[in-house]
């Protein structure tokens, strides 16, 4: 990420240089406690205390980082793949993890569907019975997803530009100025990894953030 920084006479250079040393630093520690095998309990610390917050100020960090670019020039569509039948000798080399640019926005006073109350009515369906729960989770399968998006996470973090440029590209198709990041309640902002400097960072970056999103011109 230090190679794509903006320049040192930029005013959103400090504050990306402070999350570049943040998520550099969450990165390492991520790496670290993969490596001990820990078990679901530490898997479920991971993500919430490291590897949640690092994707929430990366994510801010690249809508930042796509206010410094120039606007990119509209591509042509690529042409469709030619018809045939995929070559069995020769199958497709397994997809790179994609970091997710969007979050989801929290719906306030949304009732979970095992806690609604059930009300028949005479003549009508019933109302459908709450979905079963989950059974016991499979730290394994827990880990391979905790793996698949620490890679993402730190191939994003090496190379955001692109990621950047894919931002401004959805803002030049859309009209309409959309949400993407849940600004008033940003994840892993609960970390104890964090501490105060870093939720420092991590605030500051999400007032800027927001403050860029509502400067987007709405044609809607």
């Amino acid at each position: 990420m230090d190679q794509t920084l903006p320049s040192p006479d930029h005013p959103h250079d400090p504050l990306l240089r402070e999350v570049q040393h943040l998520v550099s630093w969450l990165l390492g520690g991520l790496a670290i406690r993969l490596a001990g095998g820990p078990d679901l309990k530490g898997l479920r610390w991971i993500v919430r205390h490291l590897l949640t917050p690092a994707e929430a100020v990366l994510r801010r960090a690249l809508h930042v980082l796509a206010d410094t670019l120039p606007r990119p020039v509209p591509r042509a569509a690529p042409p469709p793949p030619p018809p045939g039948r995929p070559d069995a000798a020769n199958p497709p080399a397994p997809r790179a993890p994609v970091f997710r640019l969007n979050e989801a926005l929290p719906r306030p006073g949304q009732i979970p569907l095992s806690r609604r109350p059930r009300i028949s009515v005479a003549g009508e369906a019933p109302p459908p019975s709450p979905l079963p729960r989950p059974g016991p989770a499979d730290p394994a399968r827990r880990r391979a997803k905790i793996l698949a998006r620490f890679a993402a996470l730190r191939a994003a973090f090496d190379d955001p530009v692109p990621l950047a440029r894919r931002l401004l590209r959805r803002r030049m198709k859309s009209a309409l100025r959309r949400v993407t990041l849940a600004f008033f309640r940003p994840p892993g902002r609960q970390s104890s990894a964090l501490g105060a400097p870093g939720l420092d960072i991590l605030d500051r970056l999400n007032a800027l953030a927001l403050r860029l999103h509502l400067a987007q011109p709405d044609t809607s």
